[in-house]
């Protein structure tokens, strides 16, 4: 199991760049990338294909054309359903880039805008040829994408101190969300989670609801139905290997889930029978 840490800490030094700029490309459907949150706003642009992003347990078909957005403090992970998928993304911090636009938030998923488009296309050309001047370029070019973001594309603003307490309890709860991205495929209990915090199960369930919108056991039952898609979707594994893989003991109770969390049965997306937009 991966040695896997949902927290990763941006340190971007390039004071003319302050900017991770990267391309995620595969040519199989599955995880793009795992669940993790920072203090940072990650967007990523669909250049071809199509995925699955969760962004705080909400889920968001994208496609081509398609920015899909985590705001800071998100926890969000992606997984592509059509390849190839290639998708350009950006990770940074607004204030690095304006005070005045620095805690803006934005909507989650914003469809085939062509400036926006043409936007990222800029930016990634200048990135890829690396001519000279490129950096305060680019650096220039996302200011503006960030402008016009704001401009028409602005969420409802988050408290100074709602950010706060939610930064605060997504780092008290890293350990334990951590711990059921390594041990997932075990039998994992509250009390567990609740011993491994130091805290009580009930103030550990008020913990997950304020931190990431679940209960625990609904939080560890969407991380195990979320491998399960994946696993269904190759030819290597029986739909009750895949239950026994990714935690699930009882083979109906993995099924009623299954059914509720995404409309159709593990054996008709082993079959292929599901669509494509799972």
């Amino acid at each position: 199991m991966p040695n896997l840490e949902l927290y990763e800490k941006k340190v971007l030094h390039d004071e003319e760049l302050p900017i991770q700029l990267g391309q995620n490309y595969h040519t199989e459907c599955g995880e793009a990338f795992q669940s993790h949150w920072h203090e940072h706003v990650e967007m990523h642009y669909v250049m071809q294909g199509s995925a699955v992003f969760h962004i705080d347990q909400e889920e968001y078909q994208v496609q081509q054309g398609d920015l899909i957005i985590a705001n800071r403090n998100a926890l969000h992970a992606g997984y592509s359903t059509v390849v190839p998928y290639d998708a350009y993304f950006l990770t940074f911090d607004p204030a690095a880039l304006s005070r005045e636009l620095g805690e803006k938030r934005f909507v989650s998923l914003i469809r085939g805008d062509a400036h926006i488009r043409e936007l990222f296309v800029r930016i990634f050309t200048e990135r890829q040829m690396e001519q000279e001047g490129y950096r305060p370029l680019c650096r220039s070019i996302v200011t503006e994408l960030l402008v016009y973001l704001c401009r028409h594309y602005a969420a409802e603003a988050m408290p100074a101190k709602d950010l706060v307490k939610r930064r605060r309890d997504l780092e008290r709860l890293r350990p334990a969300l951590n711990y059921i991205e390594q041990n997932f495929s075990e039998r994992i209990s509250v009390n567990q989670l609740a011993q491994l915090l130091c805290l009580s199960p009930d103030r550990l369930g008020h913990l997950f609801r304020d931190g990431v919108g679940q209960a625990p056991l609904q939080y560890i039952n969407e991380i195990r139905l979320r491998k399960a898609m994946n696993l269904l979707k190759t030819e290597e594994y029986t739909v009750t290997e895949v239950a026994q893989a990714v935690g699930f003991f009882d083979y109906n109770h993995f099924g009623r889930l299954f059914r509720r969390r995404y409309g159709c049965t593990p054996n008709q997306v082993r079959q292929g029978k599901a669509g494509q937009d799972l």
